[in-house]
């Protein structure tokens, strides 16, 4: 083994080259081997990666590091046998740390003929980490494909080409019941397609070089049993944290949603009619009612004119008058309502609120006066405001007739009346010492027709007045009540 060998003019030194690699190899384990399988020599690498000294191995059969599986195949004597035949040898198998750890290692077994001397040079590669690797991508795949399985939706997994790599049962059962061969067809041969191929393609090819998804993407289906609607989900799938060159489909049927939402739809345009219908009639009849009540009216004061009639006569009357009165407000209310809903909030234009609340102050004057209501307001943070001056009106008219009308009979009203700006809307708070409202009936304060307190005058349609108005602005109405304590309504108008 101290011979010299020329090539090319260079004189290489076997002995220093083999004592060089011995020493100096970290990476590779390298055995000297009689023809017999008796270790002459090991590198440094034996060491570092199997643990195991000279005093360990030296003198001893290399069969020493092979798995009691792999010794009663006669593994050792095989790889040895094929180096013979062939000049070289490569095999993986596990081989048997120091510390009694199986490490799997790639092996490569070189015969070696020194002038009829045989002997072989065996390099063994620890790829353990390699191999504990594979075996994790391959759980994680089979932990994966076990998943898919247990989903219900329809999921396929496509490769860069857009070709179908993986198809759990619930996609065969809806798209592909005769079980055809579709590994590694285009996701676009799929049958039953009615879509905008070009697009889903143009966003599916994006997935993988952009990292793009793909949400809630609407295809139909022309099924056997019928149009079908998903939603397409997509993508990329990640391993053990990291992305592979793989895209996720996921299916979510939304047939009997898109039925549903269409019938709604159907629904809400058949209610509208009704509504405006509703309105119409609502409008005409109070339009309609009134001049035969005016027709009655006149009657009665010509019958109050008559001297001929007594006492009793005129008390009559005079309930006559009150309830015709009552009737025109009630005509008056439906025909307010009915115009609401039919022009929404009218016609806006800019608003000087304290000018506005003054008008309505001195419309209230009989009843400020007469149970000496204090009233105080303050628009100084919002003074003007965008809105129809006619609903506006109706929100200030009501609002304060209801705090007056509903005062507490051991004392005199305190009503204050502020606006403040509040993200999108300018809220508006009338707060009143009155005699609050129960928790359980804030819900009929907005309703029609309902009056919590039947002593007190009122038809119940005020307030529900206010609620449209604030409705078709896309606001808001809070109540804050105390039994005896007072009110404050909130109301949120949106600008």
């Amino acid at each position: 083994m101290a011979k010299t060998h020329n090539a090319n003019n260079i004189q290489i030194n076997k002995s220093t080259f083999l004592n060089s690699m011995l020493a100096n190899s970290r990476l590779a384990c390298i055995l000297i081997l009689n023809k017999e399988g008796i270790i002459w020599e090991m590198s440094h690498g034996i060491e570092e990666q199997l643990g195991y000294t000279h005093e360990n191995l030296i003198g001893k059969h290399f069969s020493i590091l092979f798995t009691e599986e792999d010794l009663k195949e006669n593994k050792p004597g095989k790889e040895l046998q094929v180096a013979k035949e062939k000049g070289f040898g490569i095999d993986n198998n596990y081989i048997i740390h120091k510390n009694g750890d199986l490490i799997w290692c790639q092996g490569e077994s070189i015969v070696v003929d020194d002038e009829g001397e045989i002997y072989f040079v065996k390099y063994i590669y620890n790829i353990n980490k390699q191999k504990q690797l594979e075996e994790s991508l391959k759980k994680s795949k089979k932990f994966s494909e076990s998943v898919l399985e247990t989903i219900d939706n329809p999921l396929i997994v496509l490769d860069s080409n857009l070709e179908i790599l993986m198809a759990n049962n619930s996609f065969h059962k809806v798209f592909n019941p005769h079980q055809e061969e579709i590994i590694k067809k285009s996701f676009f041969e799929i049958k039953y397609f009615k879509l905008n191929v070009k697009k889903l393609r143009e966003l599916l090819e994006k997935i993988l070089p952009e990292s793009t998804l793909i949400k809630n993407y609407e295809i139909e289906f022309s099924l056997p049993d019928g149009q079908k609607f998903f939603h397409l989900n997509a993508q990329q799938v990640t391993e053990e944290g990291r992305k592979v060159q793989e895209i996720l489909i996921a299916f979510q049927d939304v047939t009997d949603e898109r039925i549903m939402k269409e019938n709604l739809n159907n629904k809400n345009e058949e209610l509208n009619k009704v509504n405006k219908d509703l309105d119409t009639f609502v409008y005409t009849a109070s339009h309609d009612l009134k001049a035969p009540i005016n027709n009655i009216e006149g009657l009665i004061t010509v019958m109050e004119n008559n001297p001929d009639f007594s006492e009793g006569t005129y008390e009559v009357i005079q309930l006559m008058r009150e309830s015709i009165d009552k009737f025109k407000s009630n005509i008056n209310d439906l025909s307010t309502i009915a115009k609401i809903e039919k022009e929404g909030n009218g016609k806006t234009a800019p608003v000087k609120l304290e000018e506005l609340f003054e008008e309505v102050i001195y419309n209230l004057k009989e009843e400020i006066k007469k149970t000496e209501a204090i009233i105080s307001s303050d628009f100084s943070q919002t003074p003007t405001l965008k809105f129809s001056r006619k609903n506006l009106r109706s929100i200030f008219h009501n609002l304060l007739s209801n705090a007056i009308k509903f005062k507490s009979p051991n004392r005199k009203p305190e009503i204050s009346v502020i606006t403040e700006k509040v993200n999108s809307y300018i809220l508006l708070k009338v707060k009143d010492n009155g005699i609050g409202i129960k928790e359980e009936d804030k819900g009929r304060v907005l309703a029609l027709y309902q009056r919590l307190n039947p002593d007190i005058e009122g038809s119940g349609v005020g307030m529900n007045i206010v609620k449209k108005i604030i409705d078709n602005n896309g606001g808001e109405i809070e109540i804050d009540s105390e039994v005896g304590k007072g009110s404050i309504f909130k109301i949120y108008i949106k600008i």
